[in-house]
């Protein structure tokens, strides 16, 4: 189980990491949540399942706020930075799972990328 789940875990990670490379850019995001369509049966049954040293949901979130924290602003926001991090990680999450369960990939990686757009646009000013 904790080798599916790394393997799962990694694919996510290294999709991130494409997709934070070009943040602006919603083609990224959309490529990330089809790459993850391919395995949407596997990824939902995983997110399901709650184990110490397998946890998918866990390392999703995890990813999430990692790769978080290196497209966040430098400069100072009008709200916590943990609070952003954490908002953005659980957003993130709540829309790839829904998208990997009931589908419409593409409009939700666009909503999304708007959404953060607007995460990253709350700098005190």
């Amino acid at each position: 189980m904790t080798e599916i789940v790394n393997d799962y875990a990694d694919k996510f990670s290294q999709l991130l990491t494409v997709r934070i490379a070009k943040i602006s850019n919603d083609e990224p995001l959309v490529r990330l949540y089809q790459g993850l369509a391919t395995d949407a049966p596997a990824i939902i049954r995983l997110l399901q399942i709650h184990v110490r040293d397998g946890d998918l949901r866990e390392r999703y979130l995890a990813s999430l706020s990692e790769h978080a924290e290196r497209i966040l602003p430098q400069a100072q926001l009008a709200i916590p930075r943990s609070f952003a991090l954490d908002l953005y990680a659980s957003t993130a999450f709540s829309a790839i799972s829904w998208a990997l369960a009931n589908g419409s990939v593409t409009e939700i990686a666009h909503f999304m990328n708007h959404l953060m757009k607007d995460i990253l646009n709350t700098e005190v000013k």
